[in-house]
């Protein structure tokens, strides 16, 4: 998205930005931040992301002999899209072990099939159990207050939230940026807050944010995963159930 595209949206939504929880966004205003995201983020491996997400979900390193298998591709093909992709952690031995999913600790806990994972931001939590067909628990301190949130999700909706009055920070990225430094350029800006206002606080520092109560923040999410994946996730499905 270029810049003049993203600050026209930023004022569309600029008297919007701060929520309260029993509001709710139109799903309209929803789906064009969602669309905003996703074309900041857009991804030119989707198929070789979702599947390297599903081998991270086991909670073990990936090797890319690993991936060479999985996706029926030769290894030199598997380096050179691993060169691309430069946010990717990996062991001392060369193993893939953070992709989004992360075998290495952050702030926001993810447990999945009785693994203890993490994320790089609150959207990548929120969107995963959608992902991977799997339901999760997250855990996540608040960045301002220290107050940990706790969340139930699974692949259709959010079965518990504590605190209720959780926000959740989101910015529209450009995608020059985010190629090669999405965590730097956009996950750092992404939260989960335990009140609107602890979210307002740390906003008056990075103006450029918009705030969504959870319930929205998690439609977002979806619709995300569904305007970057939505293809190569019912392909896996279809898969799987084959299995």
């Amino acid at each position: 998205m270029h810049q003049l595209q993203v600050l026209q949206l930023l004022q569309v939504l600029q008297p919007i930005q701060l929520i309260q929880r029993e509001d709710s966004m139109p799903l309209s205003s929803l789906d064009e931040i969602a669309r905003a995201i996703a074309n900041g983020l857009n991804c030119d491996h989707r198929a070789f992301c979702l599947h390297l997400l599903r081998l991270l979900a086991n909670g073990q390193p990936v090797s890319p002999e690993q991936l060479t298998t999985t996706l029926n591709i030769s290894r030199d093909q598997v380096n050179t899209i691993l060169r691309q992709l430069t946010d990717i952690e990996y062991d001392r031995q060369g193993n893939i072990v953070a992709s989004g999913l992360s075998l290495v600790p952050t702030p926001h806990h993810f447990h999945l099939n009785e693994h203890t994972l993490y994320t790089w931001c609150a959207i990548d939590a929120l969107a995963y159990p959608y992902i991977l067909q799997q339901p999760a628990q997250v855990e996540s301190p608040c960045p301002v207050t220290g107050i940990k949130i706790s969340l139930n999700i699974t692949p259709e909706n959010i079965l518990s939230l504590e605190p209720a009055s959780t926000v959740v920070s989101f910015v529209i990225p450009e995608a020059a940026k985010t190629f090669c430094n999405v965590r730097g350029t956009f996950c750092c800006y992404v939260h989960f807050f335990s009140s609107p206002e602890a979210a307002e606080m740390w906003r008056s520092q990075h103006q450029e944010v918009i705030i969504l109560p959870v319930d929205d923040a998690y439609h977002v999410a979806r619709m995300v995963a569904r305007y970057r994946y939505g293809e190569v996730i019912s392909m896996l499905r279809i898969d799987s159930n084959m299995l």
